[in-house]
């Protein structure tokens, strides 16, 4: 998995030792980066915050972690 700050994170499942295919663009908030994967649960987490209209500057009190997770086939 790799998160881009731009609003998605692209999820990568290793096929084989040398072959890698792309299973999902998942869109989240723009401007989050730091993600940890939690691979029992398949859960990723994401931090960050709003910015101001600089574009650079974290809005106040904004910070939060957000969590993606599989959705449920049914």
């Amino acid at each position: 998995m790799t998160s881009n700050g731009e609003g998605n994170v692209t999820i990568i499942h290793q096929d084989s030792p040398d072959k890698y295919s792309i299973v999902q663009t998942l869109t989240t908030k723009p401007g989050l980066k730091t993600m940890v994967h939690r691979g029992t649960t398949h859960r990723i987490y994401l931090s960050g915050a709003d910015y101001l209209a600089d574009g650079k500057t974290p809005a106040p009190g904004t910070f939060g972690v957000y969590v993606y997770e599989p959705q449920t086939r049914q």
